[in-house]
């Protein structure tokens, strides 16, 4: 039994998804649209189009903000929470990481001597030795 395409299906099938399409809002777009909304969450779309429009020359319907303000995680006007961080944070995190890169291996080292004191002694049965045996064991299978 032969079937007939629909001709919409057709076109829609030659033309590719809609996900295969690239967005006119670009990621720098998106950083001005997030800068707004925090600075003021009370911000109608139609002032986020005007923006767009006069600082970044940017012509887009609300409709497609209010698209892109869902594909960033905002619900109505209210953020997820999200912090701003700049070129200092992020380098301040880096520092930090390095600075603490063997912090987690020095603690297994210890917890794992302790437990090891505690399995081997005859009071192996008192909660802090058990916490310390699990504990390792919990770290050590991660």
């Amino acid at each position: 039994m032969p079937t007939h395409n629909h001709p919409q299906e057709q076109y829609i099938k030659n033309q590719g998804t809609i996900e295969d399409r690239s967005r006119k809002i670009t990621e720098n777009d998106d950083k001005a649209l997030g800068q707004w909304i925090r600075r003021n969450n009370e911000t109608k779309l139609q002032e986020l189009v005007q923006n767009l429009l006069h600082d970044r020359d940017l012509n887009v319907s609300r409709w497609t903000v209010q698209r892109q303000l869902k594909r960033m995680g905002y619900k109505s006007t209210l953020p997820y929470g999200t912090l701003m961080l700049t070129q200092k944070h992020n380098e301040a995190r880096v520092q930090w990481a390095i600075q603490h890169k063997d912090d987690r291996l020095s603690f297994i080292q210890n917890n794992y001597e302790r437990s090891f004191l505690c399995s081997n002694s005859s009071r192996s049965s008192y909660p802090q030795c058990q916490e310390a045996i699990s504990l390792t064991m919990a770290i050590a299978a991660s």
